[in-house]
Order: C-alpha cells, then structure tokens, then sequence
C-alpha cells in the first residue's frame, strides 16, 4: 500500500473514477452489439458511453496538469518541448500498433471477426489525413455512421491531442497562474457557446465537435490548481471533504440517469458532468482515508488506456461465445478479457517503448516519475502559491 505522503503516490481515487469509466464504456459497447441478447438492459449501461469519456476528460486534465507541476514547478514555467515528448512516449505507440492492426483487418474487403466489419469505406484518404493530425473527431462531425466501432472510438484521442497540443502553449503564454485561471473560467463559459452553435449548424453529429471535451478539461486544470491552493485547509475540515463528494456524486449520477437526452441535455451536460466530477474529487482526494485503500481494488483504472483502444477488437474475438450467456456474465468475461490483454499491451509493448523514446529525446537531466506525481499536501503544508 502506498502512503498518500509518498512523492510520487497514485491516487486511488483518480484510478477509481478511471476505473468506473473504461467499464461503462465496455458496458455500453457490449449492451449495443449484436452479442447481447438481454432486452432488459440498464439504460445507465447503454447510454453512458459518452458520458463515461466525459469523466476521462476531466481526468486528463487533472492528470496532466498536477505531473507538469510536479516536474516543472509549475504550469506556467511548463517545459513545451519535454512535454510533447513525454505524451508522445506514452500515447503513440499503442495508437500506432491499434490502426496498424485495424488497417490489416480493413484491408480485405468485407473482413469481420466475429461479426463486426472493419472496413473504413470509401474515404480512406480523408480518414488517414484526420488521424494524422488528430482531427478525426471533426471528420464524425460530418458523417458520423460512416466507421466501425474500432475506429469510431478515436473521436476522444482527437480531442485529447488537441488539448495536449495547445494546453501547455496556453500556459505558457499566461505568464502565471493566476492568468491561466482566468483563461480556463472563460473556457468554461465559451464551452457551452460553442456546442449550442454547433447544434444549430446541424452538423451530422456535433456531439463530436472539440467543444464537448474542451470544458471538461479545463475543469481538470482547476482541479489541480485547487487543490494546490486549499487542499491544506480542506483536510482540516473533513466534513466539508465528505458534503463535497456526496455533492459531486449526485450531479454525476443524475447526469448518467437523465432519460431525456435532447438538445438543451447536449449543451448542458459536459458542464454538468465536469462540476459534478470536479468537486467529488476536490472533496475525496482530501480525505485521507481513501487515498490508503487497497490497490488491487482500482486495477482497471490503471489499464484504462489501453483497455479503451483494443476495446472494440476483444469484442469481435469473444462476442460470438458470449452472446449465449446473461449480460452480467458476458459483461465481465467482455471486461477481463479487455483489461487482461491491456496489462499484456502495457508490460511489453507500451512501457519498454515508453521508456525508450523518452531516453533517447529528452536531455540529459530532463526526468519523468512515470507515476503520476502529486500529492495531496498535508493539513499543515503551506501553499505552493
């Protein structure tokens, strides 16, 4: 077990959330797919995916933000060039072998296992030149039927790039924190403009528009900045940790159960999604206690990356044999068969390829705890700022 003293601790918390997410995604595709035979499923299991991508976001930012400060001191004197190779190290690699293995499948014409096409149609110039630049999620803006699960789910990777591109520019332009808080607010606020353009234009699916993560990432940054700043005075008061946890789950739950899910729901929900995530975490990482529970408990979340790219492909290898049994036991061969060959992907393909890329770009000196470094300070730390 990790002490929530320890400098370069993960939080149980963070990989908890990432945890609940990567499986209401696994969830939603399996409860869509022609592999489940229940009609009674949950609409919390098939509406969610989304949703669950939208918790993904506001965790990106955190993450980010509080491993940049730990390294650079903080987001302001943000390393660019140590950044974008620390992200490439970590994040191509697997996106690199996933559309090598997706472009073998799609390459025979009609080519499925079991059951799921995988061809890319007839845009495969389009498709390519997106992926490329990370804009893949502006391409299913216009055509959002147009690709197979496999690869529709690179939408979030797009919009997360786009934020790991301009994100450390925006910091480093603001000069100070301080600056950068006010820049992020105004993200929050222009957001929401945004995604009601955006239904207005009637694109094919502007769900898909940068607009719908860019909010929840920013609320990620103020996260950590948060903490950085009252995190001390928060642990000293538990009672307020608890009612901000009790608070942020309610407004994320409600926003997973609404049935009604037009376009007022559309507009709205990211925000709600990100201020509920927000304060659940800015309460639940000051409380002590949760950051000593048992690490075995949050394994998934530590596998989250990789358990969502190669998601859509298990689900074609063991979806045929599934789909004589119950939901909830479809749904956890589904989920131990996903996670078990991410920890694979991990141990000898991403981690041995992560570490060599950083070692040969960065400069001597220039480090990478690899963990996620931040810790909550203590009640007595002093800030930071």
């Amino acid at each position: 077990m990790t002490s929530d003293k320890a400098p370069h601790a993960r939080l149980w918390l963070i990989d908890f959330v990432r945890q609940i997410s990567i499986l209401l995604v696994l969830l939603s595709h399996l409860s869509l797919s022609p592999f489940a035979k229940d009609t009674h499923i949950p609409w919390a299991l098939i509406n969610n995916g989304k949703n669950a991508v939208s918790l993904f976001f506001v965790i990106s930012g955190f993450v980010i933000a509080r491993t940049v400060a730990a390294r650079d001191g903080s987001l302001d004197r943000i390393r660019v060039r140590n950044f974008y190779i620390m992200r490439i190290a970590r994040i191509v690699p697997l996106i690199a072998l996933v559309c090598l293995v997706g472009a073998l499948l799609s390459a025979f014409p009609g080519a499925q296992i079991g059951g799921i096409s995988w061809t890319l149609g007839h845009t495969n110039l389009l498709f390519w030149l997106t992926m490329l630049t990370f804009t893949f999620n502006w391409l299913l803006c216009l055509n959002s039927n147009q690709y197979a699960l496999y690869w529709d789910i690179f939408w979030s990777l797009s919009m997360e790039e786009q934020f790991y591109f301009f994100g450390p520019l925006i910091a480093r332009v603001s000069r100070s924190e301080k600056t950068l808080v006010f820049v992020l607010l105004g993200i929050l606020v222009l957001a929401p403009i945004g995604r009601a353009v955006g239904e207005n234009l009637h694109l094919a699916s502007p769900t898909f528009s940068t607009f719908y993560a860019i909010d929840l990432m920013a609320f990620g940054v103020l996260l950590h900045l948060a903490l950085q700043n009252f995190g001390a005075a928060l642990k000293e008061r538990q009672h307020l940790c608890i009612l901000l946890l009790i608070s942020g789950l309610l407004c994320i739950v409600s926003v997973l159960g609404a049935q009604h899910r037009g376009v007022d729901y559309r507009i709205v929900y990211p925000s709600a999604i990100g201020f509920g995530l927000f304060t659940f975490l800015l309460g639940g990482l000051c409380i002590p206690g949760i950051q000593k529970s048992p690490r075995f408990l949050v394994f998934g979340g530590e596998l989250s990356y990789g358990g969502y790219l190669w998601h859509p492909l298990i689900l074609g290898l063991v979806g045929g044999w599934t789909k004589h049994l119950t939901f909830p036991l479809a749904a956890l061969v589904f989920s131990i068969c996903t996670l078990a060959f991410a920890a694979v992907s991990y141990q000898f393909y991403e981690k041995p390829l992560n570490t060599w890329i950083r070692k040969s770009l960065l400069k001597k000196g220039s480090s990478d705890a690899g963990a996620i470094p931040y810790t909550v300070p203590p009640a007595d730390a002093t800030k930071v700022h």
